[in-house]
């Protein structure tokens, strides 16, 4: 069991991580910035050729996996821009995308 000293060293390292992450993201991919959706703010760390992938930590430190990006929607037969689907993860071991 670790005492809240070490739970708040962790959660520490974990969001300079996080902040060094989209740093890093940000300054290949100069087109994206951070979402604020659901009282969290996601920060964008990767993307594919059809999605953008963000990363957020609400104020439980939970922390959630937003993908945004067009989608076939089979009810209305065509493609839906930019759709939302967020995830509660519990480590960062995720398909993140490619800078």
């Amino acid at each position: 069991m670790i005492d809240s000293d070490q739970k708040d060293r962790l959660v520490s390292l974990r969001d300079t991580f996080i902040q060094k992450w989209t740093q890093e993201y940000t300054s290949y991919n100069t087109t994206s910035s951070s979402v604020e959706f659901d009282n969290i703010t996601y920060y964008p760390v990767g993307h594919n050729s059809s999605h953008t992938f963000y990363v957020g930590v609400d104020t439980d430190g939970q922390m959630y996996r937003m993908t945004v990006g067009d989608e076939f929607n089979e009810e209305l037969d065509d493609y839906q821009a930019g759709v939302k689907k967020v995830s509660k993860i519990d480590s960062l071991a995720h398909y993140w995308g490619h800078y």
